[in-house]
């Protein structure tokens, strides 16, 4: 990936330097400059067309930053002014105001803010606050109208500032700023402490926070750009050589995947992990603003000797199995048949805006359309469909369907025909802001959509296909229907200790029930069973409880997950130095014990370098990204692969067969890891044999035993439940709706139902049923006394049992 810069005209359209530029919501840029102008531009893919003049700022006017109304927050594309009218950017000014401007550049409203000049001003990602720092070393908050909301009083001059990620729970949002040559995080809220370290080994000139992939980037007077992350810890620091001049200014992507470094005649695109990946030099002086427009393709700057420079992201290469597409220009792009060395190119009819590329097929998204290939049967199956909104930051491709995140919400399409499948998923109504949607936040699999909830980082969003209706619809929890705040399905589990706000979720792509994997703020991996509707509202989906929905921890220390698109194995990185696979996450509702030994711990990975990212698991190969830049692939065994579709094909035979097929000796954490995720599927599965031959493999003999005895019991099915430890789903099998509707021929079922939950001490649950079907209370009571014996209790401390010994206790 590179960037092309447009090459500019001669004669620069500003007299003076250029102090600023930003892209409205149409993706045309504004520029500011000491000429008092503000002009339009609009940038094709080779030239830029001729500037617009929006109007003229009165001669006192001295421009220093503009920023724009983020297009997708909450509130809108733009905020009310105070005559009526819509704001749609800030401009910051030498003379210590800001003027509210509408989209025409008229001013809407002009505020006195600082003493000394203004030297940037930033809306938050919510486009509800405004945050100014000037000379006279004061970061003040505005509202979106105008009026003061706090203030900051430091002892050196603020020369930058930007904001961070918000906290929904506590109302609050963090915004960092530079003093001299440290950098501070602050939060709009008093009674959280700054962060303070220090950053260059001179004066900041610039920073930048993203809250996609929540890190900073800086650049001052040391000619060093640095990449830190949210707790200003250093990710990656350039070296002094990089840049012969000050770094004036940095940028983020809108998507968190890159940003642009300026500098003295130079333009630098980068890496989000810090390396260039490319220079361009020009004569332009220093570069002292950049912009990005909103689908993050194209970049901008402000240049001292008056120029605005234009720079087009190109030569983005996307792979999927013997399959490769680049997009080579603005309007081109490239497939490859990697196979065959065949090069399809295709010329589209607008910029494009976001790619994908995945089951067989690659989707594009354009300024005005959304293209759908097929990569076996290019120029067959080939589609083209409509698309009205400019902003696509997320596809995501599923073996069914595919899914465009936009400005709004998400849309949902078919492959085959291009129409846009029924429901949506609307941003509005579970208040969520596109701009904090990240592709760790959002999930897709055939018959769910995950999004985080943004109110409440502990829960998450449900979507499912409802297939009698053939329509998506939201996943309510008991009582939600009518309140869009309590659509969440809470992941709260007292029974595991409380976890972090969620950083990251994926759903599992296989099986008949769907999983969600999330990571949290501690690094820890949980595995959640999606809830399963259970009636149609109308609006949305009421959910039945399932006894193995708590959400189950995995493993710890991880930075990234991603599940195999060919079978339910998950991919999780720990460190720089090993990543694991766990060969059948779900065996955590089936045998907790096995969860160790179905993990494939791959050590030798020192190649990986600093910070790697798992991108994607294709077959039996894990996808790794480098901090540079570039991916590399490793591979794990490819038996595992074929074990899941043994298994889905019900051919437990050839399951056996395979896992013998390893050799015990040679290859002994394999060949474990395989028998002990074919016994928790044979037992999920219900196929005995399997699963005692399983079991005996990895020598669990007690529960080969366990099976035997549950094979000759008549109540198999319950007793297997209690097998994988769910008793309410084991006392649903055997228990009749009430006791009225209680049969002669359930009494033997009843009584295992109340042994059971001895069994597993839990007496109370015990007592219940005995009193609800009166039968055995003598039993449980008796049971009970001799247990609190054993553990040296002199006296009962439930409740119920001292009613029950009360009642029968015989009269004096």
């Amino acid at each position: 990936m590179r960037l092309k810069v447009i090459d500019f005209p001669p004669q620069p359209k500003h007299k003076g330097f250029v102090g600023c530029v930003g892209w409205n919501s149409n993706n045309e840029l504004i520029s500011c400059g000491d000429d008092h102008k503000i002009l339009q531009f609009k940038a094709e893919e080779s030239s830029i067309h001729e500037p617009a003049q929006l109007t003229k700022l009165s001669e006192e006017i001295f421009p220093t930053d503009i920023h724009f109304i983020p297009k997708a927050s909450g509130s809108g594309a733009a905020s009310a002014g105070a005559k009526g009218s819509r704001v749609e950017f800030v401009l910051t000014c030498t003379n210590g105001h800001f003027i509210l401007c509408t989209k025409s550049g008229v001013a809407d409203k002009t505020v006195e803010a600082h003493r000394g000049a203004i030297l940037a001003g930033r809306w938050n990602y919510d486009g509800s606050a405004l945050a100014t720092c000037g000379e006279d070393g004061e970061v003040k908050i505005w509202s979106k109208s105008g009026m003061l909301r706090s203030k900051l009083q430091l002892a050196l001059p603020v020369y930058t500032l930007a904001w961070g990620p918000g906290n929904e729970a506590e109302q609050s949002q963090q915004f960092v700023y530079s003093q001299g040559n440290a950098l501070v995080i602050a939060s709009t809220k008093p009674a959280n402490s700054p962060v303070r370290w220090k950053a260059h080994d001179d004066l900041i000139l610039k920073v930048d926070w993203n809250p996609t992939s929540n890190l900073i980037v800086s650049g001052g007077e040391d000619r060093k750009y640095k990449v830190w992350d949210g707790y200003g810890r250093n990710v990656f620091s350039s070296t002094p050589q990089a840049h012969d001049h000050p770094v004036t200014a940095v940028s983020w992507s809108p998507d968190g995947s890159m940003f642009a470094v300026g500098s003295y005649n130079t333009l630098r695109l980068c890496d989000k992990n810090g390396p260039s990946m490319s220079l361009e030099k020009r004569e332009m002086g220093s570069v002292l603003n950049l912009a990005w427009s909103n689908d993050s393709t194209q970049v901008a700057g402000a240049c001292a000797l008056g120029h605005v420079v234009f720079g087009n992201v190109v030569d983005k290469k996307l792979e999927w199995k013997n399959f490769e597409a680049i997009i080579t220009g603005p309007k081109q792009l490239t497939i490859v048949d990697i196979s065959t060395n065949v090069h399809t190119k295709k010329e589209l009819h607008d910029r494009i805006i976001n790619a994908a590329l995945g089951h067989q097929h690659l989707v594009v998204v354009t300024m005005t359309s959304i293209y759908i290939f097929n990569v076996e049967a290019l120029g067959v199956k080939d589609h083209h469909i409509a698309f009205s909104d400019t902003f696509a930051p997320i596809l995501g491709l599923c073996p069914k369907y595919f899914a465009v995140v936009h400005s709004r919400g998400i849309n949902m399409y078919f492959y085959d025909s291009g129409k846009q499948m029924k429901g949506t998923v609307d941003f509005k109504t579970i208040n969520v802001n596109v701009n904090m949607v990240t592709p760790t936040t959002v999930s897709f699999a055939s018959d769910t959509i995950a999004v985080k909830d943004q109110r409440n980082e502990r829960n998450i969003h449900f979507y499912t296909w409802d297939n009698i209706n053939a329509q998506w619809l939201h996943l309510k929890t008991a009582g939600a229907a009518d309140d869009s705040r309590k659509a969440v399905v809470e992941l709260a589990d007292t029974s595991q200790g409380a976890h972090q706000e969620i950083v990251a979720l994926a759903l599992d792509q296989h099986g008949p029930a769907r999983h969600v994997a999330f990571i949290d703020r501690n690094n820890d991996v949980y595995l959640k069973a999606v809830p399963k509707a259970s009636s149609s509202t109308g609006k949305g989906m009421n959910t039945q409880s399932a006894a193995n929905q708590q959400a189950v921890k995995l493993t710890s220390m991880v930075s990234s997950m991603a599940w195999c698109d060919s079978a339910n194995m998950l991919a999780v990185m720990h460190d720089a130095t090993h990543f694991s696979v766990l060969v059948y996450p779900n065996v955590v509702f089936v045998d907790r014990d096995l969860l160790p030994v179905t993990i494939l711990k791959v050590e030798n990975v020192s190649d990986f370098g600093k910070n790697p990212v798992i991108t994607g698991f294709v077959g039996n190969q894990v996808l790794i990204g480098k901090a540079d830049g570039s991916r590399i692939a490793t591979s794990i065994t490819p038996y595992a692969t074929v074990l899941h579709e043994f298994v889905k094909g019900n051919r437990y035979d050839d399951a056996e067969r395979l896992c013998n097929f390893l050799n015990a000796e040679q290859q002994p954490e394999e060949s474990t890891a395989l028998w002990a995720s074919l016994a928790a599927m044979a037992v999920s599965g219900r196929n005995l044999p399997a699963a005692q031959a399983a079991y005996a493999a990895i020598m669990e003999i007690d529960k080969v035993e366990a099976l035997q005895a549950i094979a000759k019991n008549p109540n198999t099915e319950a007793e297997m439940f209690l097998f994988q430890g769910l008793i309410t789903s084991a006392e649903e099998r055997l228990l009749p709706a009430s006791a009225a509707s209680a049969k002669p021929e359930d009494a033997n079922k009843i009584k295992r139902a109340i042994e059971m939950n001895m069994e597993m001490f839990r007496w109370r649950r015990a007592l219940e049923l005995a009193k609800k079907f009166n039968m055995h209370i003598e039993q449980v009571v008796e049971a009970k006394a001799r247990y609190n014996r054993h553990f040296g209790k002199p006296h009962e401390t439930d409740k119920l049992f001292r009613e029950i010994a009360k009642q029968r206790a015989p009269k004096s």
